[in-house]
């Protein structure tokens, strides 16, 4: 009689735990499953400036998809080069009452060339991972850590990133030190960030909780008009031992002055070969067809 009443403590206890897992599906609320391929169930984004040289992103999500045409959002890819790398990649998968069914390992982690299209070759890599399941509904969560050695370009943070997207609750989080200055931008998101200051450091939060999915009709307005996001920018920047001010256009294009100097200046034996093409010409015209037909017969655009 003893081991019956176990028996039935136990399982009463495992059913219990399972649903007050905070995957479960029987948790989500119904209006987040009205109109909804995948809901959200909590995404937290930290990004710190440590200086202009050093920032680090931090971020971890759930995502629960309910049917097939939501399997797209359950994969996983983040890109890195020699200014972005990659610190660790964890992740989970759950079934419908919440239970882990499946642990991240490295070795399931695919390291692929992440060359694009319009590319010959460039050193950008990816690091790619899906569970590959198909029971619905089922909960895929990721943790990941970069380190960026620039300060040039900041994440921003997309609630919503397609529609037919609901979520329970969203957070970024940006951390500088408490002199660093930074701008930013929000759309339909009225109240103020929650700030903290904190040795020697300041932070800002964003979050929102329980939108609802949106299906975008046929000339509907932008993407940033229809959901809630956020834009971060740096004022003074790094990028590859390269400095630079945002705070105005006009600084920004000094940057990009500064960064051209001198390039468009041709080396000696360059000059002597149009000094060549050109000589006992007077007419302007022709010069300029002339070294304009050089150019096309000596000059191509591989994009490495």
């Amino acid at each position: 009689m003893i081991r019956i009443l176990l028996a039935i403590l136990f399982f009463t206890c495992n059913t219990v735990l399972a649903n007050e897992t905070p995957y479960a599906v029987g948790n989500i609320a119904p209006q987040l499953l009205k109109g909804a391929n995948v809901v959200k169930r909590t995404e937290e984004i930290r990004f710190e400036v440590f200086g202009t040289d050093h920032t680090f992103l931090h971020y971890k999500y759930a995502f629960t998809i309910l049917n097939e045409n939501g399997d797209k959002h359950a994969a996983l890819e983040e890109w890195y080069d020699k200014l972005r790398k990659i610190e660790s990649i964890e992740g989970a998968l759950y079934d419908a009452n919440g239970k882990q069914l499946k642990k991240l390992k490295a070795k399931d982690v695919s390291d692929l060339s992440g060359v694009a299209e319009i590319n010959i070759m460039d050193d950008t890599r990816r690091k790619s991972h899906n569970f590959f399941h198909k029971t619905y509904p089922y909960t895929i969560e990721y943790e990941v850590q970069v380190r960026y050695n620039n300060s040039f370009h900041f994440p921003s943070w997309i609630t919503q990133e397609d529609e037919f997207i609901s979520v329970e609750q969203s957070k970024y989080t940006f951390v500088c030190p408490a002199d660093y200055q930074f701008r930013y931008k929000t759309f339909n998101y009225k109240a103020p960030p929650v700030q903290v200051a904190d040795k020697g450091k300041k932070s800002h939060t964003w979050q929102v909780n329980m939108l609802p999915a949106i299906e975008r009709e046929t000339a509907s307005p932008r993407w940033h008009e229809l959901t809630t996001m956020l834009s971060v920018a740096p004022t003074n920047f790094e990028i590859d031992g390269h400095k630079g001010n945002m705070e105005s256009w006009k600084e920004f294009g000094k940057f990009f002055y500064a960064l051209n100097k001198g390039k468009d200046e041709l080396p000696p034996i360059v000059k002597r070969r149009v000094q060549e093409l050109i000589a006992g010409q007077t007419n302007e015209k022709e010069k300029i067809k002339i070294l304009y037909q050089f150019l096309q017969q000596n000059t191509r655009y591989i994009s490495i």
